[in-house]
């Protein structure tokens, strides 16, 4: 990050939109971690234990999303540069 200032503006910007998202990316994964380890708690009801795996399905697919557009941004910032 000390060599960041060597760049044009507009690239240390987008470098820093991307560490934010995978800063962000990285919270949701441990809480999805946090959550699956969840689903072998044998003292939670079977209807919160649903409740559970719906919740982490819907993560899931909020970080499948993230991570998708992260990659398309790196992708075109490393075509593009």
């Amino acid at each position: 990050m000390n060599l960041l200032s060597l760049f044009p503006a507009d690239f240390q910007n987008r470098i820093l939109e991307i560490r934010a998202q995978i800063a962000i990316l990285n919270q949701d994964i441990d809480q999805s971690t946090f959550w699956f380890s969840k689903t072998f708690d044998s003292g939670i009801t079977e209807d919160n234990q649903q409740v559970i795996r719906d919740n982490l399905r819907a993560r899931y697919e909020t970080i499948e999303g993230a991570s998708r557009r992260l990659a398309d941004k790196i992708t075109n910032l490393v075509s593009n540069s």
